[in-house]
C-alpha cells in the first residue's frame, strides 16, 4: 500500500515537473522579432568583431536611458555608435551615443540590457557590460 502510494505521487510529480520546460523568453538559439532591419557591428571588451543582421536591444529597435533626471529614447536607426564607458556606477553603464546627424548624447543604461542580432551563421547574444563599441551600419 505504501509502495504504491508513493509510486502515484511519483508520477503525478514527474508529469508536473516533464512540461516546465524553458519558462518565458525566445527559445534559445532565436534572435528576436524585430519591426525594421537593423545591420550593426558589435565590438565586444576583447576586441572581437561581430557583424550582425536583424540587431535588436532586447528585441526593440530603441534605447532608452537616463540622462540627468529624466529619461530619453532614441531610435537605432537614428544612431551612428554607441560608446560604453565602464565606470563605478553599481547598475549602470555609460553610453556616448553618436547620431547620424553629428549630435552627441550621453546616457546611463542598465547593465543588464541584451543585444541581439543574427551573424548569418547564428543567434548572437551579447549584454550591454560586455559591450565596447556598436557601430549602426
Amino acid at each position: 500500500m505504501q509502495s504504491t502510494k508513493f509510486l502515484l505521487l511519483l508520477l503525478v510529480a514527474a508529469i508536473f515537473l516533464t512540461g516546465m520546460g524553458n519558462l518565458g523568453g525566445a527559445p534559445v538559439g532565436t534572435v528576436p522579432k524585430v519591426e525594421e532591419e537593423i545591420k550593426a557591428r558589435v565590438t565586444d571588451q576583447s576586441g572581437v568583431v561581430t557583424a550582425l543582421e536583424h540587431f535588436s536591444l532586447d528585441g526593440q529597435t530603441v534605447i532608452e536611458g537616463e540622462r540627468g533626471n529624466g529619461s530619453i529614447t532614441i531610435q537605432l536607426r537614428d544612431i551612428s555608435t554607441l560608446t560604453f564607458q565602464h565606470g563605478d556606477v553599481k547598475d549602470a553603464i555609460s553610453a556616448i551615443i553618436k547620431l547620424k546627424d553629428g549630435q552627441e548624447v550621453q546616457l546611463q543604461l542598465r547593465k543588464r540590457l541584451f543585444f541581439n542580432g543574427s551573424t548569418g551563421y547564428g543567434a548572437f547574444v551579447i549584454r550591454a557590460v560586455d559591450v565596447k563599441l556598436i557601430e549602426i551600419l
